[in-house]
């Protein structure tokens, strides 16, 4: 083989791996995001358990155990949060 022919073999195994890793962080942003949905669909169900007294028609929103609605609701803006970066590297 001459020198062009692998120089040519180089730069196409150069764009591979470049496709590849581009795929990779695709694949993670994907995972991150799945990940994120599942926990804000966790938190909200349970700000939904706690909102809601058994028995009670119509059911009492409170009370809420003291700080437990401020501690999810902090979950879900860190949630929101650590999604943005998410969303940023996809539209861009």
């Amino acid at each position: 083989m001459d020198e062009d022919e692998l120089m040519v073999q180089w730069f196409e195994l150069i764009n591979a791996k470049n496709d590849l890793v581009r795929k990779e962080a695709e694949l993670m942003y994907r995972q991150r995001q799945q990940e994120l949905e599942v926990l804000h669909e966790e938190l909200e169900y349970e700000l939904r358990c706690l909102m809601e007294k058994p028995g009670e028609t119509p059911p009492l929103r409170w009370p809420i155990p003291p700080g437990k609605f401020s501690q999810l609701s902090a979950r879900r803006v860190v949630r929101t949060g650590t999604g943005s970066p998410v969303l940023c590297h996809l539209v861009s």
